[in-house]
């Protein structure tokens, strides 16, 4: 089964209940590996769209378990990073136009601190993985702003 059928099936089924969380992340989780899918094909902008729509997911899931499932909260985190990454790409290859680029910036500076707040509890309680740290790091760098 490939990835856009996979999508399609747990499109049908979060939307026979939108409130299951599990449906919720199956789906979330569905978009992602599509925008990666997309990424590695070098079709940017489909790419960004499939993560924007995940990372509306998973911000919905971190907020309705309130950053207490460390899952939710690490691929919100992570789908953050996704997207910030792929525009501050297009930004650097001036894909949008130069009146639009601060106010995206601006844009994108808040989702990361966003995403950075919502690892941060994890990190003070313990609960993030060796291999999950870095993300932490990555989102509160501020010196990824300069460009």
């Amino acid at each position: 089964m490939n990835y856009q059928e996979q999508l399609r099936i747990f499109k049908e089924i979060y939307e026979s209940s939108p409130e299951n969380l599990s449906y919720k992340n199956g789906l979330a989780i569905s978009l992602a590996r599509l925008g990666t899918f997309y990424l590695k094909q070098n079709q940017i902008g489909e790419a960004l769209t499939h993560f924007l729509e995940s990372r509306t997911l998973f911000a919905e899931l971190w907020q309705a378990t309130q950053g207490q499932i460390v899952q939710f909260t690490y691929y919100f985190a992570m789908n953050t990073h996704d997207v910030t990454r792929i525009v501050k790409f297009l930004i650097e290859n001036n894909q949008y136009p130069p009146e639009q680029a601060p106010a995206i910036k601006e844009a994108i500076k808040a989702m990361r601190q966003e995403g950075h707040a919502a690892l941060h509890p994890l990190a003070e309680a313990g609960v993030l993985q060796e291999n999950q740290k870095w993300l932490l790091a990555e989102l509160g760098d501020e010196a990824w702003y300069g460009f």
